[in-house]
């Protein structure tokens, strides 16, 4: 489902930037009872966070190989399925949202850096990596921009050893690195591959886009009998 609100806010900046509306007909239409949205990218984004920050991966080569190498295992025969690294901090606002519209699938930890999956086309795909012990749902969706999302927790991690019904022994945990088991690998993999076969079903449309009809405040594809 994608809300009339997320889209309308998505558009706005998208035609401020000169991107090119993610739905058809032409902008003005918005709102009407049946339109139809452009099939997600074939490219995967890890949104990366800060090399600062103390909530990141501790193996991150081995996350950048096996999403690269579930890339290379997806690509259809005639077109690459691109692999991606977005590195925010190094970006201005502009190109944060250039490079995140042309996304299809997203991959990230849980924080602010994932604010930006707002702007990932409509019926594109999102995959969230929590720390151990630390699980929020505030990128449900994408934020409500109408995204596939999925989740899943570090299993491990240090023990804390403090009361985790207060905000202080939370937010200790969420800084904490994401430590991943083989099990873990095995998990991440299975979203991932999950959010591409999700993307690649969509590009099997023989119409070349996503038909959706208005549904109140929400635009769904239709139901088939």
């Amino acid at each position: 489902m994608r809300r009339i609100d997320s889209l309308r806010f998505r558009d706005a900046v998208f035609a401020s930037l000169a991107l090119p509306a993610p739905f058809f007909p032409p902008r003005n239409s918005l709102g009407a009872p049946t339109m139809s949205f452009r099939l997600p990218p074939r490219a995967l984004g890890l949104f990366q966070r800060n090399p600062k920050s103390r909530r990141r991966f501790s193996d991150p080569s081995r996350v950048h190989a096996l999403l690269a190498e579930l890339c290379r295992a997806a690509a259809p025969p005639s077109t690459p399925y691109a692999f991606v690294e977005l590195a925010f901090h190094e970006m201005d606002f502009e190109e944060q949202v250039r490079r995140v519209a042309a996304v299809g699938v997203g991959v990230g930890i849980h924080g602010a850096n994932l604010v930006n999956a707002v702007f990932m086309p409509p019926f594109a795909a999102l995959v969230e990596v929590f720390p151990f012990r630390y699980v929020r749902a505030y990128y449900v969706g994408g934020s409500n921009a109408g995204l596939r999302y999925s989740g899943m927790e570090s299993s491990s991690g240090p023990d804390l050893r403090c009361n985790m019904k207060e905000v202080s022994c939370r937010l200790k945990y969420r800084e904490q690195k994401i430590v991943l088991s083989d099990d873990d690998f095995r998990i991440l993999e299975s979203r991932v591959v999950d959010a591409i076969s999700y993307v690649e079903g969509l590009w099997q449309a023989p119409s070349g886009n996503i038909p959706v009809v208005r549904d109140g405040l929400i635009y769904k594809r239709p139901t088939v009998a």
